[in-house]
């Protein structure tokens, strides 16, 4: 009944939590659905299984196993059988008094924080990939701290612009929602012979149409005025989610709305990104 529309975690997290809730409660000892030597192992060994899970899981959608889901719970069964007789219930044996033996505590919880903190301050061990892999993650890892949009520091006729002046006579545009919004510090930082407009608004398209419940998106849908101010070299835009906050029947107006910005900016700019 889920899929990848649906919130989770979330409220629907009720469903099976709930449902858990009521085999517990019901404490039916002589139900032959739950007191069957099935169930009473599955039960035994459930934690095992949960923690072994995840990885197998992880595993087929890298690698795009087929039949994963069948083949992946089929695994963990069996490595949290035995994981369980390996681990968790050796410690259950170790138990004294209900504590685990000071020693057993004293040897591993130092192994696994050394461990840790080693992957952590390797930026989870990257040099187990070749080169090229190597340097997208690192790059990937580097944009995590890439969201740093100023304040508006240029006004033209009522346009909030972020303006980054490189004493130039040349300009580019990057004109769009957030998706633009976000490519900001890493222009910011390019040594680049134009002068760069930033006419952005969050969650807005260009299409008049779009009306969005919260704000305004005058910002760029009055984007003609800043084409007739400033004259550019290059536009670069984006367009996500195109259909969405869509009147009635109204794609076909949208496409034309998006069909003439397009053709505003290539008649207002030498190259269109």
């Amino acid at each position: 009944m889920f899929d990848s529309n649906d919130l989770w975690p979330g409220y629907l997290a009720l469903v099976p939590v709930l449902g858990a809730y009521f085999v517990i409660i019901s404490c039916q000892n002589e139900s032959k659905l739950t007191n069957n030597i099935v169930f009473k192992y599955i039960g035994l060994w459930s934690y095992s299984i949960y923690l072994w899970h995840w990885p197998l899981v992880v595993y087929g959608k890298y690698y795009n196993v087929e039949n994963w889901s069948l083949v992946g719970i089929i695994l963990s069964i069996i490595l949290g059988v035995i994981s369980f007789n390996l681990i968790e219930g050796h410690i259950s044996k170790n138990m004294v008094g209900g504590k685990v033996k000071i020693s057993f505590i004293v040897l591993l919880l130092p192994l696994i924080i050394s461990f840790t903190g080693y992957v952590y301050n390797k930026n989870g061990l990257v040099e187990r990939f070749d080169q090229e892999k190597r340097e997208i993650l690192q790059s990937a890892q580097r944009a995590v701290g890439d969201w740093n949009y100023p304040k508006p520091n240029l006004n033209i006729s009522k346009l909030y612009i972020r303006y980054i002046d490189n004493k130039s006579d040349k300009n580019i545009l990057f004109i769009g929602a957030s998706h633009i919004e976000q490519v900001y510090p890493y222009v910011s930082k390019l040594k680049i012979d134009y002068n760069v407009y930033f006419l952005t608004m969050g969650g807005c398209f260009v299409t008049p149409s779009m009306k969005h419940p919260q704000w305004e998106c005058s910002n760029i849908q009055n984007y003609k005025v800043l084409l007739e101010s400033v004259r550019f070299e290059k536009i670069v835009t984006s367009f996500y989610n195109f259909n969405s906050y869509l009147p009635k029947d109204g794609l076909l107006e949208r496409a034309k709305e998006y069909d003439e910005f397009l053709l505003n900016i290539k008649n207002h700019a030498q190259e269109v990104f």
